[in-house]
């Protein structure tokens, strides 16, 4: 058993070498890294949103997010397709607009455009596709978290 997600995720990157999500380069992987480390500013922002201070969760989830759209120099984050970076940051964007109750709207002002082009390329990429949690359900399920009773099983 192994119970991180981006573990599991190196694990079979590693295992399965036909299709690596990783960059081969070190350095370069020690960066992408940094930035999925580093995003958790992002998701406490996200969650101060949801649950405590709309109004300085906005403020730090912009603030957060300044350094992805200065980071992202190509279509996505691991270049002309999606990498092991796009897939675990992608979640978090995928929410993003559940957060309308608490005045939060994905790039509203136009200062991530680069952020705003990466998420029509995951929203359209095939295996994000296939994962998608229907708006509906997460919508429900993200109600009552920010209710403190979450729901887990949904028909």
């Amino acid at each position: 058993f192994i119970p991180e997600s981006l573990i599991v995720s190196d694990y079979l990157d590693e295992t399965n070498s036909q299709n690596r999500l990783q960059p081969t380069d070190s350095y370069l992987k020690a960066k992408h890294r940094v930035l999925i480390d580093r995003f958790s500013g992002v998701i406490t922002a996200y969650f101060k949103i949801m649950r405590g201070d709309p109004k300085q969760g906005v403020e730090d989830l912009n603030k957060n997010l300044k350094p992805y759209e200065e980071a992202l120099t190509n279509t996505f984050f691991g270049g002309s397709k999606p990498a092991m970076i796009d897939y675990m940051l992608w979640p978090w964007f995928e929410r993003f607009p559940f957060l309308s109750d608490g005045n939060f709207e994905f790039n509203s002002d136009g200062n991530f455009p680069k952020l705003a082009a990466w998420v029509n390329g995951m929203e359209a990429n095939e295996a994000v596709q296939k994962v998608k949690v229907p708006a509906e359900l997460a919508k429900k399920f993200l109600e009552g978290y920010s209710q403190e009773r979450p729901q887990f099983d949904f028909d």
